[in-house]
């Protein structure tokens, strides 16, 4: 069974169940997720107070399926029908507001750094995004608790050494925190970032900051097996879309600078024909390491057709899992997909209040 609840955004602490008539939801690794939430409000007797409860930033949308929590988004906008009197709420994942949080702090990190820098030099990709992730919430918090949310960061350890990665944020460059972490994500070998909702000790909505490693980038998670040549599969409406609109063999990385000055890094793959150019803005990068590294993953991300698979089905027959799991699907006798094992790991989940729920996968192999 579902059921849904209003929490603060800062604290956590739940402040009312809900029962929306109609809503969905969906979770995108790497990125924001959102969805809608549809209330019918009684025109006499006792209401909750939906003024309060549904504030824009400051109150959360949660999902639980079982008591566990598949879903949280940030109340962003509302609209209200008074004729009909409901209210159709427009919710987004915790990654939002990270997009609306900078390095600064409340002084240039706080006031801890005399020189308005933060300087990073040889650690991880995911401790570069812990690190931001702390500038923007944290740190500031010791001066204003309204910067402080409910998040279990991963270790961000030393501000040197352990790692081959190195960046410098500096006050003048205006860095906002979620831009920050999707640069770290999109490096060569960059990791997997997700936060994923959850409910703490005493029954508040925190998030578990999930990231991949240097040695191993990709968040994966319990490997789930589906017979297709089987009729008791409970896989519905399987598709697989191939799309090559933004492949690309040579990749510039286009970085500070003008004219002449402009730093330019290029990663190619000779070997495909015909030749196809994509240019890759990274105005903010100076270090030409740094460019490279971009330069050579955005290469693998777009040197081949974006393959990606989706299928719905009912969470009576499945348990829900974090992004990350593993899929492995076996087809026998089909004339487009080939006979074998085929293993994905699912990048996004999407539900309403059907309990019906839609996995969008990609693949990472097949036997």
């Amino acid at each position: 069974m579902q059921t849904c609840y209003i929490a603060e955004t800062v604290t956590g602490t739940v402040l009312a169940q809900v029962t929306p008539f109609k809503y969905s939801w969906n979770r995108v690794l790497n990125g924001a997720g959102g969805g809608n939430a549809d209330f019918r409000i009684s025109a006499v007797g006792p209401n909750l107070n939906w003024n309060d409860l549904l504030t824009p930033w400051s109150r959360t949308f949660v999902v639980c399926e079982e008591g566990v929590v598949i879903y949280a988004g940030l109340c962003i906008s509302r609209d209200d029908d008074i004729g009909s009197n409901t209210i159709s709420l427009k919710h987004q994942d915790i990654r939002v507001l990270l997009d609306r949080r900078s390095t600064f702090g409340t002084n240039g990190y706080s006031g801890g750094t005399p020189d308005n820098k933060l300087e990073l030099v040889n650690i991880t990709a995911d401790r570069l995004a812990a690190w931001v992730l702390w500038a923007g919430t944290e740190a500031p918090a010791l001066a204003n608790p309204s910067f402080r949310l409910p998040i279990i960061p991963i270790a961000k350890g030393t501000t040197t050494g352990g790692g081959t990665e190195s960046e410098t944020y500096f006050d003048y460059q205006s860095t906002v925190v979620g831009s920050a972490m999707t640069e770290a994500q999109n490096r060569d070998r960059g990791p997997d970032i997700d936060f994923l909702p959850q409910w703490g000790p005493t029954h508040k909505l925190e998030y578990r900051m999930r990231a991949g490693t240097a040695s191993n980038p990709q968040l994966t998670g319990a490997l789930l097996e589906f017979n297709l040549a089987t009729s008791n599969h409970g896989l519905v409406d399987v598709k697989r879309t191939v799309d090559g609109k933004n492949q690309a063999t040579y990749i510039y990385a286009v970085g500070e600078g003008t004219e002449a000055d402009m730093k330019v890094k290029t990663a190619k793959n000779e070997s495909f024909a015909p030749a196809l150019e994509k240019f890759v803005q990274y105005k903010k990068i100076g270090d030409e390491t740094v460019l490279q590294s971009h330069a050579d993953a955005d290469l693998k991300t777009y040197s081949s057709p974006v393959e990606q698979w989706s299928y719905r089905l009912q969470l009576d027959s499945i348990q829900y899992q974090p992004l990350g799991t593993l899929h492995k699907l076996w087809f026998e006798g089909s004339p487009i997909i080939e006979t074998g094992w085929h293993t994905l790991r699912v990048i996004g989940w999407s539900g309403d209040e059907t309990r019906w729920v839609t996995p969008v996968l990609q693949p990472i192999g097949s036997e």
